[in-house]
């Protein structure tokens, strides 16, 4: 059945505008999550304003990321942990996020096999597996070499920037002068403390796992039944 009934389709919305008021409207929320979810077989997913849609089963294959925690939300507080709006009349869950960069995040999950698109900044595609929980070590043979290239080079790049704004005469990082650090420098630091923070286990590892099928020829690349 892909549609629910007349009476869970005119539950009311929920968004970060609406809390729940009470344990009972929480309560309530949670039962219409549930319910809803358990009527339809596919869902709708709108990243940064474009739409999708795929069955719940196919997000069911990575159930410790982002996308696979959203079945599991059994009411307003969990979903909004995992997502930035829902609206359960429209079985729908927005995320506030690059769309290019999804189309790859949710192709993996349909194939098994992840791919950097060639006009993606690979620091903002890094920043993107971070956020959807999925490890980069999955990248396909044919974009790792590029995937690593691309990041070092902006990471140099950046770092040099650095080095000769600190080499110029009154700017921001020279001792004793004050204001405002310039964007450049700034971008510099968030970007040069993903590559060099130490990152906590994906969940992505033991959940492709459960894919392989013995053992694989290449070890760096498991290889997944799609």
């Amino acid at each position: 059945m892909d549609k629910p009934s007349a009476e869970l389709r005119h539950a009311a919305f929920r968004s970060t505008a609406s809390l729940p008021p009470d344990p009972a409207a929480a309560a309530d929320a949670a039962a219409d999550a549930a319910q809803t979810k358990g009527c339809y077989r596919r869902v709708r997913l709108n990243v940064g304003g474009l739409p999708h849609e795929v069955l719940w089963r196919t997000l069911d294959r990575l159930p410790r990321t982002r996308l696979g925690k959203l079945r599991d939300c059994d009411g307003h507080d969990s979903l909004m942990e995992v997502c930035d709006d829902y609206s359960l009349d429209d079985n729908e869950y927005f995320f506030d996020r690059h769309p290019g960069a999804f189309t790859s995040i949710l192709n993996f999950y349909r194939t098994g096999k992840l791919h950097m698109m060639e006009e993606m900044c690979a620091l903002s595609f890094s920043q993107e597996l971070d956020y959807w929980g999925i490890d980069e070590i999955y990248l396909e043979s044919c974009c790792q070499a590029r995937y690593h290239q691309k990041k070092e080079q902006m990471n140099e790049e950046l770092k040099r920037e650095a080095d000769n704004m600190k080499e110029t005469p009154g700017s921001a990082f020279e001792p004793g002068i004050s204001g405002l650090i310039p964007c450049n420098a700034m971008l510099l630091g968030f970007l040069s403390y993903d590559h060099i923070r130490q990152r906590p286990p994906l969940s992505t590892l033991g959940d492709v796992s459960l894919w392989l099928h013995g053992n694989s020829e290449d070890a760096s690349q498991p290889r997944l039944p799609f």
